[in-house]
């Protein structure tokens, strides 16, 4: 290669570096990233002891890389090069059949989960004498579900066995991982994001009701299954960082009319639609259920019957418009939001049935259980 040619390839790098710089200089700094789910570093403050002590140097760096122009192309260009040379796991994602992204299960600390436990049947001791029934049902992932969709050897932590610890020591305990596997050749998860579909959602739901001794809805035919996205790409997607996948689609199984949704606030309380339509725009279309996750919702059914309080994550947004035919009324508490005593609410609000329903993850790392369930 010729000098001349060698000037010229420099200078070319050198501009495409300063490019991005100046970019990095003049362009806002984002707030949020849609494609990634989460919020954004930004540069921090700068004072002489966050230098000394590191840790400015250690934020610089982070918001550098948030704020990366680029950032989402240059992610996906990367995982997709990857997975072309046969990498099957990327950001502890891994990449299974079907196109099927699950996350990796890693074993939670078991102190806490059985605080965890304990909180739970602690508060059912409570209501025993208030006729208040306390039900739990924990929902396993894709990587116990569909094992068979894993990459061969894949590591991760023993998510079945965690489930029958739970089942052995709760009172109450609602077997969903047991009736969820009897269909595991069936759509029950999204293959790009975390949560369990509406099928899921549904078997699960069945299986709740025949322990209360309810009899739960059929099974919808394919006539009465409406699909209102084909395009969603989950949060598996997001982390990933992976182009080319086949979308999911999500369905619609259970009609809602005559309900009314409310959303409890302080200042008061303001209606919320339970299929929120305008989260089909968004990344996160999962947010079609209830328009995301809210520290205290309640819910008028339109139906006569008792009171149910669900204590609860995100996997049960898709579950709730299913329950409508059997309650007056569906009290909704996302405890990672809501600050109070469930035992309180449940006797102020005469609530005759709880469910704690929880992914098994988010149920063994919770920190607020032992806080709000004495």
């Amino acid at each position: 290669m010729s000098k001349k040619a060698c000037y010229a390839l420099i200078t070319v790098f050198v501009l495409f570096l300063s490019s991005f710089a100046l970019l990095q200089i003049f362009l806002p700094a984002r707030e949020y990233s849609a494609w990634e789910n989460r919020y954004l570093a930004q540069m921090p403050a700068f004072s002489l002891q966050s230098v000394f002590n590191g840790s400015y140097m250690k934020d610089v760096e982070e918001a550098l890389g948030d704020q990366f122009y680029g950032r989402e192309f240059w992610i996906g260009l990367k995982s997709t090069c990857e997975r072309l040379l046969g990498k099957q796991e990327n950001n502890d994602i891994y990449i299974g059949k079907e196109q099927t992204l699950i996350a990796r299960f890693n074993e939670p600390d078991q102190e806490r989960f059985l605080k965890n436990i304990a909180a739970v049947n602690n508060l059912q001791k409570n209501l025993q004498d208030k006729n208040i029934v306390v039900s739990t049902a924990l929902v396993p992932g894709a990587v116990s579900i569909w094992q068979n969709r894993l990459p061969f050897g894949a590591p991760n932590g023993d998510q079945t066995a965690l489930l029958k610890q739970a089942q052995e020591e709760m009172n109450s305990y609602v077997d969903i991982a047991s009736v969820l596997q009897a269909h595991q050749e069936e759509a029950l998860f999204y293959r790009t994001d975390h949560h369990w579909t509406t099928r899921g959602a549904y078997y699960a739901y069945a299986a709740i009701c025949r322990a209360w001794q309810l009899e739960p809805k059929p099974l919808p035919t394919k006539e009465q299954i409406k699909i209102v996205s084909d395009d969603f790409f989950g949060t598996m997607q997001s982390k990933a960082g992976l182009w080319f996948l086949k979308p999911d689609a999500i369905e619609l199984w259970a009609d809602v009319e005559g309900a009314t949704v409310r959303l409890m606030e302080s200042d008061g309380s303001k209606e919320i639609p339970f299929y929120d339509e305008s989260a089909l725009d968004r990344k996160d279309q999962y947010q079609f259920f209830l328009g995301g996750n809210y520290p205290l919702l309640q819910i008028e059914t339109g139906y006569t019957g008792e009171k149910l309080l669900v204590v609860k994550d995100s996997y049960a947004n898709s579950l709730l418009p299913f329950f409508l035919p059997h309650f007056s009324q569906i009290d909704v508490i996302d405890l990672r939001f809501y600050r109070q005593s469930i035992e309180a609410y449940a006797k102020e609000n005469k609530i005759n049935t709880i469910l704690f329903l929880y992914n098994i993850g988010s149920f063994a790392e919770d920190q607020n259980l032992v806080l709000f369930c004495p």
